[in-house]
């Protein structure tokens, strides 16, 4: 279970932290800006044992062992500080399956919305990002679409969770 404390420590960390960001490979296949993020937790192939694991980013975690305790939660499979540049929409798309067949749905969490520009497409509703309100959808298998289209950058915390995962979001 991923509880609302644990959310409200990762928002605080978040928002006050900078981070090393890169931009997002794949963004240009649905994004009309590039998509910049930095990396807090991820997974992959071991080379000793084949099996899949999950690292940190110690240059973004910076060693604080409250955040590590967090994302060490099974199941987080991924997160990741997404930065997304004024004036930039995200076309209607379903995310792909990344992890080794692992179903996953994704919590956001604003850390930076500039004002009321900033918005997500949900099963045809139109949901207005607020900073500090946290929301998880199931972004394998519905469509959503979003933007930015204030003046200014709009900054996110997002984790990748598994799909049978207890979020408490209050």
């Amino acid at each position: 279970m991923i509880t609302n404390n644990d959310l409200n420590s990762l928002y605080e960390w978040g928002k006050v932290n900078e981070f090393p960001f890169k931009s997002v490979p794949s963004a240009k296949e649905y994004a009309n800006r590039p998509i910049n993020y930095c990396w807090l937790k991820a997974g992959g192939d071991s080379p000793k044992t084949g099996s899949y694991v999950f690292h940190f980013n110690k240059r973004a975690v910076k060693g604080n062992s409250a955040i590590e305790k967090i994302l060490s939660n099974d199941d987080i499979i991924f997160a990741s500080i997404v930065l997304f540049d004024p004036d930039t929409y995200i076309q209607n798309h379903i995310d792909p399956n990344v992890y080794h067949g692992i179903e996953y749905k994704r919590v956001q969490i604003p850390l930076i919305i500039p004002d009321e520009n900033c918005y997500m497409v949900w099963k045809g509703e139109k949901i207005y990002w607020k900073e500090g309100v946290f929301q998880c959808f199931n972004v394998m298998h519905h469509y959503h679409e979003g933007g930015n289209l204030s003046d200014k950058p709009m900054k996110f915390l997002m984790l990748d969770v598994k799909i049978s995962a207890e979020i408490e979001i209050n």
